[in-house]
């Protein structure tokens, strides 16, 4: 079985696409004996000889090598028909850099021997990107300190335009600040999946959520302690499912946030939104944070549940549509309309709430109560 590393090279085959006279296509070798290959990048050559420019709208080049990353590279086989004009390319494995889990790999380093991975330090990392949050930041930090000291807890907060007390003091948790452009989900992304591969090279697993997302456990939190502890090998858990909680708002008061939510509010329902929180290896996020590309390693829990609070209180919505307005126009969907989701208009939020909860509320499960 053969790995990246810096000692081996990737043997890929550069095949011309058609009609397209600058495209290639860009697949790897792999099997024992027999060709297995499969399309992973196309690239697009520039004037400058020997350079080339990703043309790829779904994956980055960063996700291209994931799936072969432990299967065993083979030579190319230029005489079979179906590589006829193919040539072989050889990559630096830096060009791939992204896709390895380099926490795992025997890399020189100046504090562990070569046959030996780089030893992680800590447990367990939490982090979550914000804007403008303001009572989500406090019981998201009550609920994952449970799980891990408060200085293991970060908080990238994307420049916010107002600065919540609770992002002031953020009860012990690292608070990271960073510029704001243009909304992008695909950055927002990729940033994320920088910084998870930063904590991993330090901590054996991290959980990404966003900060109205609570992870729990079915049996409790000494069970998710526990299913850490059985997971040595590389993994990202995916929660089974992922409760949507809804305020009531003719019945239930304001959100209280030093009170437990599972205590304030009756009702949610299941999604069905299994998220990929949890991970002991670099995730593969699309946009949204809602789905991952890591079949080879995806674990998928039935008792990891994942708690939404989005609509648990009425007012937080309220006060985040207000600030949204701001920004709205970097809000749009695909045809530019604006996303009518976050216009600041109370009565409209609370028609929202009112249906969703016809339609949708189921009362919250009875062994719930107290765990958020």
């Amino acid at each position: 079985m053969a790995l990246i590393s810096r000692q081996q090279d990737v043997t890929l085959l550069q095949t011309r696409l058609e009609p397209d006279v600058n495209g290639f296509l860009i697949s790897a070798s792999a099997g024992g004996g027999r060709i297995a290959t499969c399309p992973l990048i196309v690239l697009h050559q520039l004037s400058q000889p020997g350079m080339y420019i990703v043309q790829n709208k779904v994956f980055d080049i960063e996700r291209s090598m994931l799936m072969f990353h432990t299967l065993k590279l083979g030579d190319p086989v230029l005489t079979s028909k179906k590589h006829a004009g193919a040539e072989p390319l050889s990559f630096s494995p830096s060009f791939f850099v992204e896709s390895m889990d380099l926490a795992r790999q025997a890399l020189p380093n100046f504090r562990t021997p070569l046959d030996q991975p780089y030893p992680r330090t800590r447990k367990l990392a939490v982090f979550t990107h914000v804007h403008n949050e303001d009572i989500y930041l406090k019981i998201f930090v009550d609920h994952y300190r449970k799980l891990t000291d408060p200085e293991n807890i970060f908080i990238i907060d994307h420049e916010s335009s107002w600065r919540s007390p609770y992002l002031i003091d953020a009860g012990g948790a690292q608070v990271i600040r960073i510029p704001r452009g243009a909304f992008d989900d695909r950055q927002i992304v990729r940033y994320c999946a920088w910084f998870q591969r930063f904590l991993l090279m330090e901590y054996e697993f991290v959980i990404h959520v966003d900060c109205d997302e609570l992870l729990l456990h079915r049996h409790g939190t000494e069970a998710l302690v526990a299913l850490l502890e059985a997971t040595p090998e590389p993994a990202v858990f995916q929660c089974k499912h992922m409760i949507e909680v809804i305020q009531d708002i003719d019945h239930e008061a304001a959100l209280d946030p030093v009170i437990p939510v599972s205590m304030q509010r009756n009702w949610g329902y299941d999604s069905g939104i299994g998220k990929p929180v949890l991970a002991s290896a670099p995730a593969t996020w699309m946009a949204g944070f809602h789905h991952s590309l890591d079949d080879h390693c995806l674990r998928r829990e039935e008792d990891l549940w994942l708690i939404h609070l989005h609509a648990a209180s009425y007012e937080e919505s309220v006060r985040k549509n207000q600030h949204m307005i701001h920004r709205v126009a970097a809000m749009k969907f695909l045809d530019g309309a604006p996303d009518e989701r976050y216009l600041p208009d109370p009565d409209k939020v609370a028609r929202d709430y009112r249906a969703n909860l016809q339609k949708n509320a189921t009362p919250m499960p009875e062994w719930m109560k107290g765990m958020f």
